[in-house]
């Protein structure tokens, strides 16, 4: 070994000295929080998930998820509540009631009493139901028990009479026809349909943010990551001139320039830690996490680069059409508003209700007597007849109010109109972004791998003293801006390509969570979670302690 290589030799080891005392006196100034939260150092004892487990994750344990399918199930309650009109009501009734009053002059010759004393019992049952016709149709029977001082009292002990029968009111004009009598029913259904798209997209915006969270964390783990690693750099070059300073070989303007660009990058590094700590509190939130976590801080993988696809606007455009949770509850909505019309058209009609009624009446001294009397068919009664409302003024009331429904239904047609053109919009933007994005990933890895070419050849120049500590740390700094710009670019991709996703409709589809047919994921009641969690929290012990 020659005595110039010797030399080199231990200027090298010197330098590494130097550098390692520096970035352990920072460790240890730092405290192991920080070595903790650097990804790949080999300190850090965290949860790490991978992007599906932890989408998965998020559709067990958010609360809002919870919050979003508890008023999605209300709504499909309410559809079914409103099918309850046709269900027949069972009526049954008993009643005693007694009443004794003087008899008028002309009832007295009739009846040959001053006098009239009674005390009956009376029973009815019937069942009512409503048919889609909206008649109304009641089928029942009815028994007195009749006492009172005008009967023979030595030859019976009262009468009971006996009425079977029925009676129906239909409408014909107003609320006549299923279109009328179905209206609450069709309304539920159409308000079950845009609860549906509603419950999408919240879906949508619950997932789509659980992974830009977890995007975000991953961005803030590598972004501490190239921090530190610069900071190594700084700290370094800061070591080795230090050497050189004292060796007669550099001045204290290198080593004051060093130390400049070490607590920069220092700063750096502080602020990329809070960032980290922001990003880990946002994914946490999603899973239901805190730092009393057993598992320890939750630490993101690399999540896989986007399938290249076409990205065609008259593709993606009937994409939307189909499944953007917004257009297809506003197209729900103007069919809502054209059933409210037809309503209100019918409630303008004037009414016009049939009513007949028919059965069969007995009496006799003793209940099943009574009854035979019915049965023998002798005693019927029936009436028909049609009643008929109009209001004078010509129903002002109703006018309106189909005026009224035929406005909201255009409002409804407009905002539609509205809303294509803004979806038409966002569509070419987000198409254009993610095109951008595309584009941008190379030119960012080809600005990385030659700033770190040029570092490498910086710090090459240093080590035989022939590069300044000013040019090798500007080197140095161009390439931590170049791997920043490429992480930003590489999560913009990722970010582009979901809020395409989002807003063309097909996102939890991609994602697994909605079935090709539409179905979706509907947890169960959360009301034992709602009882216990609080419990559960306080009993936690702190720390990050490996679970059993």
């Amino acid at each position: 070994m020659t005595r110039r290589a010797r030399k080199g030799f231990r200027l090298r080891a010197i330098r590494f000295a130097f550098g390692a005392a520096a970035a352990l006196a920072t460790l240890l100034a730092s405290g192991t929080a920080v070595a903790a939260d650097i990804p790949g150092n080999g300190a850090e004892a965290g949860w790490s998930i991978s992007l599906s487990n932890y989408l998965a994750l998020v559709l067990v344990r958010s609360e809002r998820m919870q919050a979003d399918a508890a008023a999605y199930r209300a709504t499909n309650h309410m559809t079914h509540a409103e099918r309850g009109i046709f269900e027949p009501a069972f009526v049954g009734s008993a009643e005693h009631n007694e009443s004794r009053r003087q008899n008028a002059s002309r009832d007295v010759v009739s009846l040959g009493s001053s006098l009239f004393d009674e005390r009956n019992n009376n029973y009815t049952s019937a069942v009512e139901f409503l048919i889609p016709t909206g008649a109304r149709l009641r089928i029942g029977y009815s028994l007195r028990d009749i006492h009172n001082n005008l009967q023979f009292g030595t030859r019976t002990n009262g009468e009971l009479e006996t009425f079977i029968g029925g009676n129906l009111v239909q409408p014909l004009l107003k609320n006549a026809g299923t279109a009328a009598t179905r209206f609450g029913i069709r309304l539920a259904d159409s308000n079950a349909e845009i609860a549906k798209q509603d419950y999408r997209r919240a879906l949508l915006q619950l997932v789509a943010g659980a992974e830009t969270a977890y995007l975000g964390l991953f961005l803030a783990q590598e972004q501490l990551k190239t921090f530190h690693e610069s900071v190594h750099v700084a700290e370094t070059i800061l070591a080795d001139f230090r050497v050189r300073t004292e060796a007669g070989k550099a001045s204290e303007l290198d080593v004051l320039q060093a130390e400049a660009d070490l607590a920069e990058r220092r700063g750096g590094r502080r602020e990329a830690e809070q960032k980290l700590a922001d990003a880990r509190a946002r994914s946490s939130a999603f899973v239901a996490a805190t730092e009393r976590d057993l598992r320890g801080p939750i630490t993101a993988d690399a999540p896989q680069a986007p399938a290249p696809e076409r990205l065609n606007f008259e593709d993606r455009w009937g994409t939307l059409f189909e499944y953007n949770p917004d257009y297809l509850a506003q197209r729900k909505r103007i069919e809502q508003e054209g059933i409210r019309v037809a309503y209100a058209r019918n409630q303008h009609l004037p009414q016009l209700d049939l009513r007949a009624s028919y059965g069969m009446n007995g009496l006799g001294q003793t209940a099943s007597a009574s009854w035979d009397q019915v049965t023998t068919g002798d005693y019927p009664a029936w009436a028909v007849g049609a009643e008929f409302r109009i209001p004078i003024g010509g129903d002002s009331r109703g006018r309106h109010e189909l005026a009224a429904a035929r406005d909201r239904k255009d409002a409804s047609v407009y905002a539609l109109k509205d809303l294509e053109t803004q979806l038409a919009n966002l569509l070419a933007t987000s198409l254009h972004r993610v095109k951008s994005s595309q584009a941008a990933i190379p030119d960012t890895e080809t600005a990385v791998r030659l700033n770190r070419a040029l570092l490498d050849t910086a710090m090459a120049r240093l080590d035989v003293g022939r590069a300044e500590a000013r040019r090798v740390l500007e080197v140095e700094r161009d390439l931590l801006i170049a791997r920043l710009t490429a992480l930003g670019a590489l999560v913009q991709l990722h970010q582009s390509t979901i809020d395409l996703e989002v807003l063309t409709g097909v996102y939890l589809m991609k994602r697994g969570v909605e079935s090709p047919s539409g179905d979706l994921p509907i947890p169960a009641s959360a009301a034992q979670r709602v009882r216990t969690s609080r419990e559960a929290f306080q009993g936690k012990p702190a720390g990050n302690s490996t679970p059993p």
